[in-house]
């Protein structure tokens, strides 16, 4: 019987799928034209009818993307869809647009669609409000923790939002539930909330799972997280639950181990030394000799002793756990090593002597660079071009790039990338074949090492890179960076044909400033991809139109976030100076209502120096809301280092405890 009515079922389909397609074409005709033809002229409806997605069904609304790109100039018109239309598919679609679009004219909408009855259309409404600026969404999103009925996804989603909003007003709800639950979601909603907690407040997000009476109802991922942080902010209270909790979660030892060491509490001690165990893992001991090391103790003697047994494996680990810690006193007992039976010790050897860079260890290396096995041989010369890079350079080149081995190349070209030796460029690439796959990676990892590279065998070599295919955007975006004018012949040419990556061509002869290109400039911006309009304005922008100046400041101030940053990204690249009045237009900018639009323009002033652009974010930065944080210190981050260090001293010096780890961090990688 079963299978006889699922026969009968799949006999209806077709019935049932003509008459819906009978449906849709006398719809369709009702219209007077094709879907698509239905769905291009509501897209050019939108923005002045605001009442035109009430009556809708899901099936006639243009796509996601082409909505998206209106911006809020459709902002009321989502809206309305969203609060009246009946279908909770179009609800839902109008929320997905408006989470994209982050209009803070669409909040009280959004704030009503907390209420609709499908629960799809309460998510993606919390999405939306997650990153709209204010506190008025605090309560409402507090209001369905509370509630019985709604789905433990969108509490978490409600409890997501209210960590990004960054409003204290929902720290002691969020830690009430959290220790209440034992929720992930609030645990990670409560740290993005850090800089609005007490020190009390912080310890407790930390240490209360750790002491959790029934450990075992707390999340592996909450507990997790409580040992890592414990570790990064020194809690020395956490110390003892930390040492309790290796007993009974193996998986987190190493950790905790790395943890205890981080605090720093030296009853730890004795619990580390018992775990010293020569049999152990490289990570794990690895991680407790570190502990050790940062407690005081002295390491070379367990060290010296495990470098010396009988068991290859074991020496591995030594050696592995040496140049790690960069003890220059173990440089003896590894030197010895280098004459090691066996091939893999022999090589783990020579990583480490050249991590501890001993300048006492060349004698021993140079005779193992010179030995059978070939990775011995590259691990040995590495090593001693790490220490003596000038003596060494071209035997790296002449013997490593050189290798057919393939994992030889890759390791020699990539040590030679992290150096930026211009010297070495044309060099390499004369033994690299721009068309194979794998040499062709780590030749563009090589070139895109360098800011600026005035080199005609990279050029080439990015030209046939970018016509293999594989490699054609990354390419054209090192290619744009180096701005070599001999490029742009070809450039030109490829942007008359058809095969993509148009948007990085076009930002290369933006940068070199062809004139030439002029023509190509025009017809992009007249085109129908919205970020390539962006592009050619930008090319224009740059041969001094103040038209592709205007038309990149209307998309930071009306375009959805993800076309603002494009613009601002250009901006940052353009001469402020090639169209007058573009760096006031865009101060202009840094009073507005739209946060993103405020942000952005900020970028774009930063890459220049403007201390206006500083000035605005720091103000953004002092409203402790952790999404607008995050886009503040990707701005100050990615701005030149001449301009935003001293900035970001001064920021340091008068930073809290939670915003200095993310200072220190940016400063750190120079």
């Amino acid at each position: 019987m079963k299978q006889h009515a699922t026969r009968s079922s799949w006999w209806k389909l077709p019935a049932a799928a003509g008459v819906s397609l009978l449906l849709l074409i006398g719809l369709s005709e009702a219209w007077g034209g094709s879907t698509s033809d239905r769905r291009q002229e509501i897209l050019d409806r939108l923005p002045s009818e605001p009442d035109l997605l009430i009556n809708l069904s899901p099936w006639e609304l243009p796509a996601t993307s082409d909505m998206v790109q209106l911006g809020r100039t459709i902002t009321p018109a989502l809206s309305n869809g969203l609060i009246n239309n009946m279908d909770a598919e179009a609800r839902r679609v109008c929320a997905v647009v408006l989470a994209s679009t982050r209009d803070p004219a669409a909040q009280q909408a959004l704030l009503d669609a907390l209420e609709d009855p499908d629960y799809s259309v309460q998510s993606q409404a919390i999405s939306a409000l997650a990153t709209i600026e204010g506190s008025k969404a605090t309560p409402y999103l507090l209001e369905l923790l509370a509630k019985p009925r709604v789905p433990s996804w969108v509490k978490d989603d409600a409890v997501r939002a209210l960590g990004r909003r960054g409003d204290p007003a929902a720290v002691k709800p969020l830690m009430k539930y959290f220790l209440s639950t034992w929720d992930p979601a609030a645990q990670q909603a409560l740290w993005d909330l850090r800089r609005h907690l007490t020190n009390g407040q912080v310890n407790q997000l930390v240490t209360a799972p750790l002491k959790a009476r029934k450990i075992n109802q707390v999340p592996y991922s909450v507990l997790s997280f409580s040992v890592d942080k414990a570790g990064r902010l020194k809690i020395r209270s956490a110390a003892a639950p930390l040492r309790k909790l290796a007993d009974s979660q193996p998986s987190l030892q190493n950790k905790i181990i790395w943890s205890l060491g981080m605090i720093g509490d030296r009853s730890s001690v004795p619990y580390l030394q018992g775990l010293l165990d020569k049999t152990a893992d490289a990570r794990l001991l690895n991680n407790v000799l570190f502990a050790l090391d940062r407690l005081g103790e002295d390491t070379e003697p367990f060290l010296a002793q495990v470098l010396d047994d009988r068991r290859a494996y074991i020496r591995f680990n030594a050696a592995f756990v040496a140049g790690d810690l960069g003890n220059e006193a173990l440089v003896d007992e590894l030197a010895a090593r280098l004459s090691d039976p066996n091939d893999y010790v022999r090589s783990e050897v020579a990583v480490a002597l050249g991590k501890i860079g001993s300048k006492d260890a060349i004698e021993a290396l140079e005779a193992a660079s010179d030995e059978e096995n070939p990775i011995v041989r590259r691990d040995a010369l590495l090593a001693l071009a790490t220490i003596d890079y000038p003596t060494y350079r071209g035997r790296v080149i002449e013997e490593l790039v050189s290798s057919d081995k393939e994992s030889v190349r890759d390791k020699a070209v990539t040590f030679l990338a992290d150096r930026r030796d211009p010297e070495v460029v044309s060099r390499v690439l004369a033994e690299l074949n721009p068309w194979g796959y794998q040499d062709q990676y780590v030749g563009l990892a090589l070139l895109d090492s360098f800011d600026a590279l005035d080199n005609p065998d990279a050029t080439a070599y990015l030209l046939r890179a970018a016509a293999s295919g594989s490699g054609r955007h990354q390419a054209l975006t090192i290619l744009a960076r180096h701005q070599d004018e001999r490029a742009t012949f070809i450039l030109r040419q490829w942007l008359t044909q058809p095969g993509g990556e148009q948007d990085q061509m076009l930002r290369a002869m933006a940068l070199m400033k062809d004139a030439d290109s002029r023509a190509h400039g025009e017809r992009w911006r007249d085109g129908r991809r919205v970020r390539s309009q962006l592009y050619g304005s930008f090319l224009l922008a740059s041969l001094g139109e103040p038209e592709g100046v205007d038309r990149l400041l209307a998309a930071l101030e009306d375009s959805p976030p993800e076309l603002k940053r494009v613009a601002a990204m250009l901006f940052t690249e353009l001469d402020l100076a090639a169209v007058e009045g573009t760096g006031d237009k865009l101060a202009a900018l840094l009073d507005h209502e739209d946060v993103y639009v405020r942000l952005y323009a900020a970028r774009a002033l930063a890459q220049s120096g403007d201390p206006r652009a500083y000035e605005v974010l720091k103000d953004e930065l002092d409203k402790r809301v952790p999404f607008i944080r995050d886009e503040v210190l990707d701005i100050v981050e990615r701005a030149p280092r001449a301009h935003s260090e001293p900035v970001l001293r001064s920021w340091l010096n008068r930073a809290d405890p939670m915003l200095r780890p993310d200072l220190e961090r940016i400063l750190e990688k120079g």
